[in-house]
Protein backbone atom coordinates (compact mmCIF):
# COMPACT_ATOMS: atom_id res chain seq x y z
CA UNK A 1 0.00 0.00 0.00
CA UNK A 2 1.14 3.47 -0.84
CA UNK A 3 0.86 6.26 1.70
CA UNK A 4 -0.48 9.68 0.70
CA UNK A 5 -2.81 11.01 -1.94
CA UNK A 6 -2.70 10.62 -5.69
CA UNK A 7 -2.59 13.64 -7.97
CA UNK A 8 -6.17 12.93 -9.10
CA UNK A 9 -7.45 13.04 -5.54
CA UNK A 10 -5.71 16.35 -4.91
CA UNK A 11 -7.12 17.81 -8.14
CA UNK A 12 -10.63 16.72 -7.17
CA UNK A 13 -10.29 18.41 -3.77
CA UNK A 14 -9.01 21.61 -5.41
CA UNK A 15 -11.90 21.53 -7.91
CA UNK A 16 -14.46 21.13 -5.13
CA UNK A 17 -12.93 24.05 -3.20
CA UNK A 18 -12.98 26.19 -6.36
CA UNK A 19 -16.64 25.42 -7.01
CA UNK A 20 -17.61 26.23 -3.43
CA UNK A 21 -15.67 29.50 -3.63
CA UNK A 22 -17.30 30.42 -6.93
CA UNK A 23 -20.72 29.98 -5.34
CA UNK A 24 -19.89 31.67 -2.03
CA UNK A 25 -18.30 34.90 -3.29
CA UNK A 26 -21.38 36.29 -5.14
CA UNK A 27 -23.65 35.36 -2.24
CA UNK A 28 -21.34 37.10 0.23
CA UNK A 29 -21.07 40.20 -1.98
CA UNK A 30 -24.85 40.45 -2.23
CA UNK A 31 -25.11 40.05 1.55
CA UNK A 32 -22.66 42.94 2.09
CA UNK A 33 -24.57 45.21 -0.30
CA UNK A 34 -27.89 44.37 1.33
CA UNK A 35 -26.42 45.06 4.79
CA UNK A 36 -25.12 48.48 3.71
CA UNK A 37 -28.52 49.34 2.23
CA UNK A 38 -30.30 48.37 5.46
CA UNK A 39 -27.83 50.48 7.47
CA UNK A 40 -28.45 53.49 5.21
CA UNK A 41 -32.22 53.14 5.51
CA UNK A 42 -31.91 52.92 9.30
CA UNK A 43 -29.86 56.13 9.41
CA UNK A 44 -32.36 57.92 7.17
CA UNK A 45 -35.27 56.79 9.35
CA UNK A 46 -33.45 58.16 12.42
CA UNK A 47 -32.83 61.50 10.70
CA UNK A 48 -36.47 61.61 9.64
CA UNK A 49 -37.66 61.06 13.21
CA UNK A 50 -35.29 63.72 14.54
CA UNK A 51 -36.38 66.27 11.94
CA UNK A 52 -40.04 65.59 12.69
CA UNK A 53 -39.34 66.04 16.38
CA UNK A 54 -37.63 69.38 15.70
CA UNK A 55 -40.55 70.41 13.50
CA UNK A 56 -43.06 69.62 16.26
CA UNK A 57 -41.31 71.81 18.84
CA UNK A 58 -40.56 74.63 16.39
CA UNK A 59 -36.75 74.50 16.61
CA UNK A 60 -34.49 75.95 13.95
CA UNK A 61 -33.63 73.70 11.07
CA UNK A 62 -30.25 71.99 11.36
CA UNK A 63 -27.41 72.49 8.91
CA UNK A 64 -26.67 69.71 6.50
CA UNK A 65 -23.00 69.09 5.73
CA UNK A 66 -22.21 67.04 2.63
CA UNK A 67 -18.50 66.76 1.98
CA UNK A 68 -17.18 70.31 2.04
CA UNK A 69 -20.61 71.88 1.34
CA UNK A 70 -22.95 73.13 4.06
CA UNK A 71 -26.66 73.56 3.40
CA UNK A 72 -29.12 75.35 5.67
CA UNK A 73 -32.86 75.80 5.30
CA UNK A 74 -33.66 79.49 4.92
CA UNK A 75 -36.37 79.58 7.55
CA UNK A 76 -36.82 77.77 10.82
CA UNK A 77 -39.45 75.09 11.10
CA UNK A 78 -42.81 76.58 12.01
CA UNK A 79 -44.20 75.71 15.41
CA UNK A 80 -46.67 72.88 15.36
CA UNK A 81 -50.26 73.98 15.62
CA UNK A 82 -53.22 72.07 16.75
Amino acid sequence: MKAGFSIIELLVVIAVIAILTAVAIPVYSEYRIRTKLIDAVTVLETVDRQLLSMYEVGEDAPQLVVGSNTFTLNTPFPAATG
